[in-house]
């Protein structure tokens, strides 16, 4: 029997309840797992709406955008339309309430074109905003008739504002961008707050309930590129080459950015100097202000609505549309091409008429192809074109340029006809004629009227001169002749004078005051030298002009208008004012029948010789108790009148064609003088010794400008209304010192002496300066009327115009 032998084992612990342990683990991390993934589930969501909320206002915002661009394309598309700010539309200084809107108005439209359905004229052009031009500001606003207002953009767009908030508006421009510089005012003015438009909501088939139900609003707003100032242009060539031809050319150049006066010259880093280097390489605002050397924005947002670095321009043609014709290629050939050669009908101003070619006016100072020719060479060294004068060439002295007063062609100046006349001269600011009287000692008692006193009157002549141009110009043409002009009353406008002196002892006839005639202004008739005007057949305008003892004229140089200069001419000063003096000199043997006897000269001078010297005499002989304020006046006051010609038959001693109406205008046939006609030009050197001779009206004319300016101010005065001067009183005070023991003696004025000034009652002529000829009696110092009168020397402006 075998024997087993047993071994006892180790008793093994196990422990209890892992199982339970681990499927609560695992419960754990499966719940954590669920929460983590509804965590992100949730999130997902809410990131899906917000993309959603951006992906909407990305779509919105480009359909803003594409509303904008619409807009401007629709507005602003044709060439034939015109944009500014809303500022434009402010008074003064001030800037509006919101003046950095963008309008559009029609440009070429209305009286300008055949298919005009507004009935309007051109005087709608001279409305202020021009509203019957406006077509809408480019803005959002939900009430598009707003828009469409002239007025709104002076009070009610792009401001913030009570109502702006009402109808739900949103800054586009605010602080953030336009910045608080320090001392800026009226700062909330840059600010742009655009009205919300609302649009169709589309979500709502497609997107989220909770984004189906809110509102879709768009806003936007167009900044005008082209009403600001470029800062990163190229520098001009003449900083950047010393070739003398290069810099003279570059003065033609678009002038470059000044970023010291923009308040910008932070933007160039420190130690630049002068360098625009850094102000060329910036493509954007943004790295404008990244570029700044002091990182501040109030540096870039006071000029924010005025500078730009993307502006640029297109030579646009704004009255047909598409580009302008660059001409240069045609002008710069040594003719005209044959099919304009002969064109000589007027350009018509009026675009889509058939007054293109065939004018209703025909005497327009523009006329052809060959006229606009001769203007783009005037610059040329070459004195002949086409046959044609062209010596209107620039003057170099080695360290300035200056001109000469030249014409392109010959003047034909029939019928104010000056459709081949072109000339580079100065411009007449103003003419006037100064009517003044004056007495002189009679040489003895007067045997019929028993008088000492002789009553004078003087017209006289003042001109004032401009000079347009940026060069001097010398009042000279290439030929010598000397620029000069008529300074006559009889020339312009005749004067008819009357007086109730009597031919008789101390009586005075009130009815005689109607029985006007030219009297002593007559140049051409009466042989009593102190008795007649001077004649005038043209006086040049030079630096000094003086008449000697004898009468002879001593004449300075012709004078030279500085750049821009203005210039005042009158007659020379003569010394001694009595019977006598150096004007009488002048007249016997018809020694004033001849051109420039009387030159005028630079400045008008307060002495008495100016004025007391050219008088000449109405009346003499007149007692001094018969002048307004002597005491006595038991008869009645001496008085006189002056009035204009109505008609060249008034005129018993002035010949018709020498009155320039007549000579140079179109009432020859009829003889009337109810136009003011101004005539300048160049004298012709070879009739500068021409004479003529006292003949009364047949006095023979000088013809003595070889060449007439085409701005001829041919003016319907209207002067019929009333008279120039109705009653002259004669005064007493002119007669000074009439002190004495015989009472006889001092109601004669054999005492007295008259006073060496003269008394000015009246004047008249014209003035560019304001836009109501004529001028007669008062100048209304505060009138200032140049926005509306232009006056240019080119015939592509109509010569020189007067509205």
């Amino acid at each position: 029997m075998k024997i087993k032998l047993f071994t006892k084992r180790p008793v093994r612990h196990v422990s209890k309840g892992f199982a339970l342990i681990a499927t609560i683990t695992l419960m754990m991390l499966l719940a954590l797992l669920s929460v983590g993934l509804l965590t992100i589930a949730s999130s997902q969501v809410r990131i899906s709406e917000k993309q959603l909320f951006a992906a909407e206002a990305k779509s919105l915002a480009r359909f803003s955008l594409e509303v904008a661009l619409g807009q401007l394309q629709c507005e602003l598309g044709p060439d034939q339309r015109v944009s500014a700010n809303s500022g434009i539309l402010s008074s003064g200084t001030s800037e509006g309430n919101a003046p950095y809107i963008l309008g559009v108005w029609n440009s070429w439209d209305s009286w300008l074109n055949t298919n005009n359905s507004e009935g309007m004229n051109i005087s709608a052009t001279y409305d202020t905003g021009r509203k019957s031009m406006f077509r809408r500001w480019l803005i959002s606003d939900p009430d598009l008739r707003r828009l469409s207002s002239l007025e709104a953009g002076k009070n009610l767009l792009g401001k913030r504002s009570l109502s702006n908030q009402n109808f739900r508006s949103v800054a586009l421009v605010g602080p953030g961008t336009i910045g608080t510089p320090v001392g800026a005012r009226n700062q909330d003015k840059k600010e742009i707050y655009a009205r919300m438009v609302r649009v169709d909501d589309s979500s709502k088939t497609t997107g989220l309930k909770k984004n189906a139900n809110s509102r879709k609003y768009i806003a936007w707003w167009v900044t005008g590129e082209n009403q600001k100032a470029r800062i990163n242009l190229m520098p001009h060539a003449s900083e950047e080459s010393t070739d003398a031809l290069t810099v003279l050319r570059s003065t033609w150049d678009t002038p470059g950015p000044d970023l010291e006066s923009l308040n910008l010259s932070s933007v160039m880093t420190a130690g630049s100097g002068n360098d625009m280097s850094a102000v060329r390489k910036l493509i954007s605002l943004d790295s404008l202000l990244a570029n700044n050397k002091n990182g501040r924005l109030k540096d870039l947002g006071d000029v924010y609505h005025d500078i730009s670095l993307v502006s640029s321009s297109l030579l646009t043609d704004s009255k047909f549309g598409g580009l302008k014709k660059d001409l240069n290629i045609m002008f710069s050939q040594e003719k005209l091409p044959e099919e304009f050669r002969g064109d000589t009908a007027d350009i018509g101003l009026r675009p889509y008429t058939s007054e293109d070619g065939n004018p209703s006016d025909q005497n327009r100072p523009i006329g052809s192809w060959n006229q606009l020719y001769l203007w783009a060479n005037v610059w040329d060294s070459s004195t002949k074109r086409e046959g044609q004068d062209a010596s209107a060439t620039l003057q170099w002295n080695g360290s300035a340029p200056s001109t000469l007063i030249a014409a392109d062609s010959a003047a034909s100046m029939e019928m104010m006809d000056n459709r081949y006349t072109y000339m580079r001269h100065p411009i007449l600011l103003r003419f006037y004629s100064f009517v003044g009287l004056n007495y002189v000692k009679h040489g003895n008692k007067h045997p019929n009227r028993g008088g000492w006193i002789d009553f004078r009157i003087a017209v006289i002549p003042v001109y004032v001169w401009w000079n347009p141009y940026n060069v001097d110009m010398k009042l000279t043409g290439a030929n010598g002749g000397v620029w000069g002009a008529y300074f006559g009353e009889h020339r312009f406008m005749p004067l008819l004078l009357s007086h109730n002196v009597k031919f008789a002892w101390n009586q005075l006839d009130e009815n005689a005051l109607s029985n006007y005639g030219e009297s002593c202004l007559i140049p051409y008739l009466n042989a009593s030298y102190n008795n007649r005007q001077v004649a005038d057949f043209g006086a040049s305008f030079r630096t000094t002009a003086k008449l000697n003892s004898d009468g002879s004229t001593v004449k300075g140089e012709p004078s030279t208008l500085k750049a821009g200069e203005i210039i005042v001419f009158a007659q020379p000063v003569v010394s001694n004012i009595a019977n006598g003096n150096e004007v009488y000199k002048t007249k016997p043997n018809s020694g004033d029948f001849k051109p420039d006897r009387f030159p005028l000269k630079e400045g008008w001078s307060q002495e008495p010789g100016q004025v007391s010297s050219y008088a000449v005499n109405l009346t003499d002989g007149v007692r001094y108790e018969l002048l307004d304020g002597s005491g006595y006046n038991q008869v009645g006051i001496a008085k006189a009148s002056v009035i204009f010609a109505e008609d060249t038959s008034r005129l018993n001693g002035t010949p018709d064609n020498h009155v320039l109406a007549v000579k140079y205008g179109d009432k020859g046939a009829s003889k009337a003088l109810g136009t003011f006609v101004m005539g300048a030009g160049l004298m012709d050197p070879n009739k500068m010794n021409s004479s003529s001779s006292l003949n009364g009206k047949s006095t023979a004319e000088i013809e003595i400008f070889s060449k007439t300016m085409p701005a001829i101010l041919n003016l319907n005065w209207g002067a019929w209304e009333k008279p120039l001067v109705d009653q002259i009183k004669l005064p007493a005070e002119m007669w000074e010192h009439n002190e004495g023991t015989n009472e006889e003696a001092k109601k004669a004025g054999e005492y007295g002496t008259p006073s060496l000034d003269s008394t000015f009652v009246a004047y008249y002529g014209v003035s560019v300066k304001w836009g109501k000829p004529p001028v007669i009696g008062a100048y209304p110092e505060g009138k200032d009327y140049r926005a509306k009168t232009w006056q240019h020397s080119s015939p592509l402006f109509w010569g020189g115009q007067m509205p």
